[in-house]
């Protein structure tokens, strides 16, 4: 008899523990992914841009990425920010990349969204010139994301870098 009950508190025991491993494995679980989520919507950047890669409000300037290449015979390119197509001569603004850190190779700029933008840079290879365009219609789309939504940027990096 005393055998039969040691083994029955052995069981409720192991039951019991049991128990507890799967409450502790449920809780981390719903921990876990608290965690994730709140962590999946922190502002960290201009206008609001959340880790998603999106802004919670609607953004109508956004900051574009303008990359370009530093060569021994151009280490500071002129580089062009023009509205519309390439030729219709509406120059922006012009970025001399001579105030920008020598250690980085892009700039930021900021831009209306809903236009078509044509960015320009101009090395020299030898007695030629070489001018580099890239250009696209900056847009912006809505998603469902998070609690309230989300703002995507399409077309947000220009790349003007000269490849060889």
């Amino acid at each position: 008899m005393l055998f039969t009950e040691l083994k029955m508190v052995e069981i409720r025991y192991a039951l019991s523990k049991q128990k507890i491993l799967n409450m502790v494995k449920k809780k981390f679980i719903s921990v876990f992914f608290i965690v994730l989520f709140i962590l999946g919507c922190q502002t960290n950047s201009r206008y609001f841009e959340n880790e998603c890669n999106c802004f919670e409000n609607e953004p109508y300037n956004v900051y574009v990425n303008i990359f370009f290449s530093r060569t021994e015979q151009t280490p500071n390119p002129t580089i062009w920010i023009m509205a519309g197509e390439f030729g219709e001569n509406n120059i922006i603004d012009t970025i001399f990349t001579d105030t920008i850190n020598n250690n980085l190779s892009h700039t930021e700029y900021e831009l209306a969204l809903n236009s078509n933008y044509t960015i320009c840079a101009e090395y020299l290879s030898g007695q030629d010139t070489i001018i580099v365009i890239d250009g696209g219609f900056l847009s912006k789309t809505h998603t469902p994301n998070c609690d309230s939504g989300c703002w995507k940027i399409m077309n947000k990096n220009f790349n003007v870098e000269l490849i060889f």
